[in-house]
């Protein structure tokens, strides 16, 4: 499980630094874009990745709890 939690949260920090270099270089506006663009993706896997494991974890709480 921490191995999975490393892998999305190392997907999200790769898109939050392909945004960042987007921004902060001078680029041509098609690789602006498309960088930008990859670094969006990264981050919205990430976090939709993370929200829904995140999910399943509680679940898995929750079916404990009630065992109890």
């Amino acid at each position: 499980m921490f191995k999975q939690f490393v892998w999305i949260i190392s997907l999200v920090v790769i898109g939050s630094l392909s945004i960042t270099f987007a921004f902060t270089r001078n680029l041509e506006a098609t690789v602006f874009w498309t960088i930008f663009s990859l670094g969006t993706i990264c981050n919205l896997v990430g976090v939709l990745i993370l929200y829904n494991t995140l999910k399943k974890l509680d679940r898995i709480q929750e079916q404990k709890r009630t065992k109890l």
